[in-house]
């Protein structure tokens, strides 16, 4: 069957009798396959030609693949779109026709180099994604579509909103932020900075790590089908819609922008002695972190898993922990108001309202105490500490009573419905 036959037996090409809705989607989705074509077809000369207007439409459709986060969104959604569900030799075969195409094109537009470690592995991950949204489009399989472009898209929206913001808070809390891990005793984050700076595998490690996240969640969703439970997802997406709105509070941007130099320690001169510094370009995601709260969520649902795959997870943690502080993107405090922000949620999707009171309430005193000053008119190494351990500490310990001990018995305590090795493969499950 050639490539133009297989496409020709998708169901919107040739479905007369279809209902009027299904007729509009076809429609939609046509039109959608035809622009998206064009455009494609149109990229090497629009680049080559210097085209102002239609350059920048295809930076816009194809520097999606070239940047790291957004790949790695489109690779977990191809990780979910191939493993979830067994798929037809027409669909992997249409999979692999797009791939092959995105990628000649990519390759002859030379669009977007890529200077970070990994790249030509994540660019290939966004590639694949994008052939998989693209395969759901052309076989009308709207469920897969919603599974393997949910990662994408809300990566995509959160970065958009992110970038608005902006004008909204042209100034930042970062002198605040660093006054408080200043009174911890020093700058931890600088600390790791240098030790990062000192070592390329451990800084190529850190950086892996920060950037594939969105992956994470994909590989838990495989063993939440194996478990027949579900919520990781979900909640690992509304974190980060929840997580985009509440790091606006208190906007703040993190070391390596606030601090040219990071991470060398800036020179007494050069700190800024006001509450808040301007900072026209750098986005405000710092507090609480939501790559923290991520890697807390997914380590929080590992619980079941097998043992080898829960200390994957916190592997995954600990070096989220030395990601966000060495790369310079987050202070000490935006990991510390990460564990009661992401047990607030955990709670509430879990309907314990007092537990999500208690949380919100936490977060919402670590937010006044910094944007007042009260924290750091009037430093305090020990109050510090203390602060910084009740709450990482009371948060672990709630999550701990709240999610396994309540139960009655054994068999309904989720700590003990952990799966085992010996148990059948996921792979087995699926195909079932």
């Amino acid at each position: 069957m050639t490539p133009f036959r297989l496409m020709a037996t998708a169901p919107f090409l040739h479905d007369e009798n279809a209902p009027a809705q299904a007729r509009l989607f076809a429609s939609f989705t046509n039109l959608l396959v035809a622009l998206v074509g064009l455009l494609i077809a149109c990229a090497p000369f629009c680049l080559r030609q210097g085209c102002a207007a239609g350059g920048k439409l295809v930076h816009l459709l194809t520097g999606i693949s070239y940047n790291p986060f957004i790949s790695t969104a489109l690779g977990a959604g191809a990780i979910l779109y191939l493993l979830v569900h067994r798929r037809s030799h027409r669909e992997l075969t249409l999979v692999l026709m797009l791939t092959s195409l995105l990628a000649a094109v990519y390759g002859v537009a030379g669009v977007g180099a890529a200077f970070w470690v990994g790249a030509p592995f994540l660019m290939g991950g966004g590639v694949l994604g994008i052939a998989c949204i693209g395969t759901c489009l052309l076989v009308r399989d709207t469920r897969s579509l919603i599974l393997t472009a949910a990662f994408p898209v809300c990566m995509t929206i959160t970065a958009v909103f992110l970038g608005a913001m902006v004008r909204f808070h042209p100034t930042t809390f970062d002198p605040t932020l660093f006054r408080f891990d200043q009174s911890l005793g020093g700058q931890i984050s600088f600390w790791m900075g240098r030790l990062l700076a000192a070592s390329t595998p451990l800084r190529n490690t850190a950086f892996l790590a920060y950037i594939m996240l969105p992956v994470a969640p994909a590989f838990a969703y495989l063993f939440e089908r194996r478990l027949r439970v579900d919520g990781v997802l979900v909640q690992f997406l509304t974190l980060g819609a929840v997580g985009s709105i509440a790091i606006n509070l208190l906007p703040a941007a993190g070391p390596k922008f606030a601090f040219a130099a990071f991470p060398v320690f800036p020179a007494l001169g050069d700190l800024p002695s006001a509450a808040r510094m301007m900072l026209p370009l750098a986005p405000r995601n710092a507090i609480p972190s939501l790559h923290m709260s991520w890697a807390l969520l997914l380590f929080w649902h590992s619980r079941p898993y097998p043992r080898w795959a829960r200390s994957v997870f916190a592997l995954l943690v600990a070096l989220t922990v030395m990601a966000t502080l060495g790369l310079g993107e987050h202070y000490v405090v935006d990991l510390v108001v990460a564990f009661p922000f992401t047990l607030a949620l955990r709670s509430a999707f879990a309907r314990k309202a007092a537990a999500t009171v208690v949380c919100v309430s936490t977060v919402a005193a670590w937010l006044i105490l910094l944007g007042t000053g009260a924290l750091t008119n009037y430093p305090s190494l020990v109050l510090s500490w203390l602060l910084v351990i009740g709450t990482v500490g009371g948060s672990c310990w709630a999550e701990h009573r709240l999610f396994c001990i309540p139960a009655n018995t054994a068999n309904e305590d989720p700590c003990h419905q952990q799966l085992t090795d010996d148990e059948p493969s996921y792979a087995g499950v699926a195909a079932a």
